[in-house]
C-alpha cells in the first residue's frame, strides 16, 4: 500500500511535466531552420549570438531574397537531452556541399503545472569583414544598399574603414555605389558555406576600378615612362623600375625586349595602384666613365702575352679606370646584362589624365644571356 502511495505521488509530480509538454527540441530547431530557408528574418534576428562590433543590418528580407546559393535543406541527425538541455544535430546542404552544426537549447517552465518550454540558445552566424573607401557611407550587398555607421574602423590603421556584418550562407556580390567615369564599381563575390556557427572571412577590399579606356591611358602612361628609362646610360636608373647590379660608373644601353603585362591592383586613397610583371630589359655595356684604354705598348706594362701571340685576336683591349688598377670583376664592353623586372605604380589623375606619382616597389632578377 505504501508503494503503490508513492508511486502515485511521484506521478502527481511527473505527470504535469509530461502532459504540458510543448513542442520538443527538435520541433523548435526545425522552426528556425525553416525560418532561415523561407526567410522570416524576424526569427532569425531574435536568436542572433551577438559579437562586439557586428552589424544585423544585412539580416534583412531584400538581402534574403536578393542571395543565391543559401541553404536548401536541411535532415536533423539526432537529439541529445541533458536533463533541462538539449543538443540538435543537424545537416545543412545547399547545391555545392553539405556542413553538420549542432543546435543548443534549454527548457524553461514557469511551474509544476506550466507547460515545458524549449528554447534555442544564441546561434552564431557567418560574418563578413569588409573594408570599403574612406568617406564611404553605404554599400551594396546583392545589389542592396546598406549603411555604414560613421565609426566602424579596420584594425589596420590605415585610411580605410571597416564594417563587420552577420549574414546567412549564401553568395554574396558587394560593391561600393555607382560612381561617374571615369570610375566604376569593382565587384567582390564571396561565397558563404551552409554553416550556422564559427565562420568568418578576412577583411574584404572593395573599392573603384578605371574604365577601359582610362586604364589604356595609364598603360600607354607606364610604356612612356619606361621608355624614358631606357634612355638612361645608367645600369640602375635612377627613379626607373629595372636595372643591373653592375659597379657604379659603368655606362652603357638599355633596350626594353618585352613590354610588361599592367594590371590594375586598387584604389588608395586618392591614387590608383598598378602592377607589371615580365617586363625584360637588357644593358650592353659601352664602358667605364672617366677610364682609358690600356696603352698597346708601354716599357713599364707589357702587353699581355695572349696578345702578343694572337694579334689578330678579337678580344677588346682591357679598360682600366684612371689612377687605378685593372680588375678581374671590371664590365666587360660589349657585354650584354638582361634581367627581368616587376614593379607597383602609384598614378594620380591630372587636369590633363594621369601622371605617375610613384614606381611603389620594383624588384629584379637576372636572366640568363
Amino acid at each position: 500500500m505504501i508503494a503503490v502511495l508513492t508511486v502515485l505521488g511521484l506521478l502527481g509530480i511527473a505527470l504535469p511535466w509530461l502532459l504540458l509538454r510543448h513542442d520538443g527540441p527538435d520541433d523548435v530547431a526545425r522552426e528556425y531552420l525553416d525560418a532561415v530557408i523561407s526567410g522570416d528574418m524576424e526569427t532569425v534576428r531574435r536568436h542572433v549570438s551577438p559579437v562586439g562590433g557586428t552589424l544585423d543590418t544585412a539580416i534583412n528580407t531584400a538581402v534574403h531574397r536578393a542571395t543565391a546559393g543559401g541553404i536548401a535543406e536541411y535532415v536533423i541527425d539526432r537529439v541529445t537531452l541533458h536533463g533541462t538541455s538539449a543538443e540538435v544535430t543537424a545537416t545543412l546542404r545547399n547545391r555545392r556541399e553539405e556542413h553538420r552544426t549542432v543546435l543548443r537549447l534549454h527548457a524553461t517552465t514557469a511551474g509544476p503545472f506550466s507547460p515545458v518550454v524549449w528554447e534555442l540558445e544564441p546561434i552564431q552566424l557567418p560574418i563578413l569583414s569588409i573594408s570599403p573607401l574612406t568617406g564611404t557611407d553605404s554599400i551594396l550587398l546583392n545589389g542592396q544598399p546598406l549603411d555604414i555607421p560613421e565609426v566602424q574602423f579596420s584594425e589596420r590603421g590605415a585610411n580605410r574603414m571597416g564594417v563587420v556584418l552577420h549574414v546567412l550562407p549564401g553568395s554574396y556580390a558587394i560593391e561600393l555605389p555607382a560612381a561617374q567615369p571615369p570610375l566604376t564599381s569593382r565587384i567582390r563575390v564571396i561565397y558563404v558555406p551552409p554553416v550556422l556557427g564559427q565562420w568568418q572571412t578576412g577583411m574584404i577590399d572593395i573599392d573603384y576600378g578605371l574604365t577601359l579606356p582610362a586604364e589604356a591611358r595609364v598603360r600607354s602612361l607606364l610604356r612612356r615612362e619606361i621608355a624614358q628609362c631606357a634612355e638612361s646610360t645608367s645600369p640602375h636608373p635612377l627613379g626607373c623600375p629595372f636595372a643591373v647590379d653592375l659597379p657604379e660608373g659603368t655606362v652603357g644601353s638599355w633596350t626594353v625586349t618585352q613590354q610588361p603585362e599592367i594590371e590594375y591592383m586598387n584604389m588608395l586613397g586618392d591614387s590608383f595602384q598598378f602592377r607589371g610583371e615580365n617586363l625584360v630589359a637588357e644593358f650592353t655595356v659601352s664602358g667605364r666613365a672617366g677610364q682609358v684604354p690600356l696603352p698597346s705598348s708601354s716599357p713599364s706594362s707589357p702587353e699581355p702575352a695572349s696578345f702578343a701571340e694572337s694579334p689578330d685576336s678579337l678580344a677588346p683591349p682591357a679598360l682600366v679606370p684612371v689612377g687605378t688598377a685593372a680588375s678581374q670583376r671590371e664590365p666587360i664592353p660589349g657585354s650584354v646584362h638582361v634581367t627581368s623586372a616587376l614593379f607597383g605604380a602609384s598614378i594620380h589623375r591630372s587636369e590633363g589624365g594621369y601622371e605617375l606619382a610613384a614606381w611603389s616597389y620594383a624588384g629584379n632578377r637576372p636572366l640568363p644571356q
